[in-house]
């Protein structure tokens, strides 16, 4: 399942955003919009907003993820997890679906991050199935 969570981040990292004449992708996109919105004090663009919106939760996801890959506990590793999933959906939501007038990269954004849907549907359900069981047997035992 290791693989799976971080096979999930790099597809997640690599969807690509297409506006006017700038092509780059996610994990590009997180750094410069992040470090742009940490060094002043707003955007003055809806796009703008819009991938501050998607970096900051894709920035959670990838750190619930990320934490959930080191925490021992099997609970709390798929809870955290299933989070960290939740909130890269999120982000996805933001990038694919037509929010801002005048543009297509929700396109661009939604065919490349079919693979990142596909993989993290799998982990998701790794990630269930495992809850279930363990509730299951504690429901059995009590």
């Amino acid at each position: 399942m290791k693989k799976l969570k971080i096979w999930t981040l790099i597809l997640h990292s690599f969807i690509f955003i297409i506006h006017k004449n700038t092509i780059s992708v996610m994990l590009l996109t997180e750094y410069f919009t992040l470090d742009r919105w940490l060094s002043s004090s707003g955007f003055s663009d809806s796009f703008a907003n819009l991938l501050l919106g998607a970096s900051l939760l894709s920035l959670l996801g990838q750190l619930l993820i990320l934490l959930s890959i080191k925490i021992e506990k099997v609970v709390t590793k798929h809870v955290i997890g299933i989070l960290g999933l939740i909130s890269l959906w999120f982000s996805f939501r933001y990038l694919a679906y037509p929010s801002v007038n005048n543009t297509d990269f929700h396109t661009w954004a939604f065919w490349s991050g079919v693979p990142f849907i596909i993989a993290s549907i799998l982990l998701y359900h790794e990630q269930y199935i495992i809850l279930k069981d363990i509730f299951k047997t504690k429901k059995k035992s009590s």
